[in-house]
């Protein structure tokens, strides 16, 4: 019977190191960008902020709100709001905000567990993490953009806090699974200038101004694909101007969750398929570690069994 319980332990612990080896390291991956590098207080009223939010598509999780955080550079808070749902925003002025949602609301049972503090108490971490169980209702992944939350800051009006200086903004999702509330931070951020007074005017009269000045009218084609961490796009002057004042950005960093391999749920209907991604990376030559680990531990188990059995034999 001694024998009996020791195997048991053995192999119990086995299984659990393997299941978190193979855990999901984040379901929420959001990117954050603005709709300028450069903005000039006498000729830009707002500054608008996107915050495109994926969600793995064998999550199911029931998304709380947002957060969004300006730093300027000396790394020190101007801006620190919350945003529901509905898109209310609280904790700051002259910032609005709106949400535009493709993703599927279901109540399906959905197997997302993973590592994290399970009891957070309301006092969030700037950390990705992942979640227990997923039972409820709650947002699936299946498409990519699932949520946008376009964010309109009014430097005009915020005089106090939109000074001449370099900026830094990112956006965070708060989420709610299995009962605890996690905080996900987007994988980079998003920076920008803001200068005082008009921005330097062109001297070339090839555009439509009637006093001999070309303002340049860019219109810019869709996003690429993300390839490598990059998005890329191209933007031309309608009117030709020769000159790159206020050309929006053609480049941007993205992250494509790489697909995890999770075990059936015991309870509720059977996960979806995982979305594999679209540019897959050529896979390198070595052994991955979390495999290295897993057969480690899974040899250590198997000697610790045998040692168990030839001991008790020989009692």
């Amino acid at each position: 019977m001694r024998n009996k319980k020791l195997t048991s332990m053995v192999l119990t612990v086995t299984v659990i190191a393997i299941l978190l080896l193979s855990a999901p390291v984040s379901a929420i991956t959001i990117s954050v960008d603005t709709n300028k590098d450069t903005y000039y207080k006498a000729d830009d009223s707002t500054i608008t902020i996107t915050g495109t939010i994926d969600i793995e598509n064998t999550e199911n999780l029931n998304i709380t709100g947002y957060v969004v955080k300006i730093k300027n550079s000396t790394n020190n808070l101007v801006k620190n709001c919350s945003i529901s749902t509905s898109g209310a925003v609280t904790g700051c002025g002259n910032i609005t905000a709106s949400i535009t949602s493709n993703a599927a609301y279901t109540n399906d049972t959905r197997y997302g567990y993973g590592y994290g503090s399970s009891t957070l108490n309301g006092a969030y971490t700037d950390a990705n993490q992942s979640f227990g169980y997923g039972y409820g209702y709650g947002y699936s992944a299946g498409v990519s953009n699932e949520i946008v939350v376009t964010i309109t800051w009014n430097i005009t009006a915020d005089t106090s806090a939109a000074l001449a200086d370099d900026y830094t903004v990112n956006i965070f999702t708060k989420a709610e699974g299995n009962g605890n509330t996690r905080y996900y931070a987007d994988s980079t951020e998003a920076s920008f200038t803001i200068n005082s007074g008009s921005a330097p005017s062109s001297s070339t009269s090839t555009g439509p101004s009637s006093n001999g000045l070309c303002s340049p009218t860019w219109k810019c084609s869709e996003w690429s694909e993300c390839i490598n961490g990059k998005q890329t796009r191209t933007c031309e002057d309608k009117w030709s101007c020769g000159t790159d004042e206020d050309k929006p950005k053609e480049t941007r960093s993205c992250k494509m969750p790489a697909p995890v391999e999770k075990p059936k749920p015991s309870v509720g209907k059977a996960t979806s398929v995982l979305q594999e991604p679209k540019e897959p990376e050529e896979p390198e030559p070595t052994i991955p570690l979390g495999t290295g680990i897993v057969v480690l531990i899974s040899l250590i188990a198997i000697a610790s069994f045998f040692g168990i059995k030839i001991y008790m034999n020989k009692k």
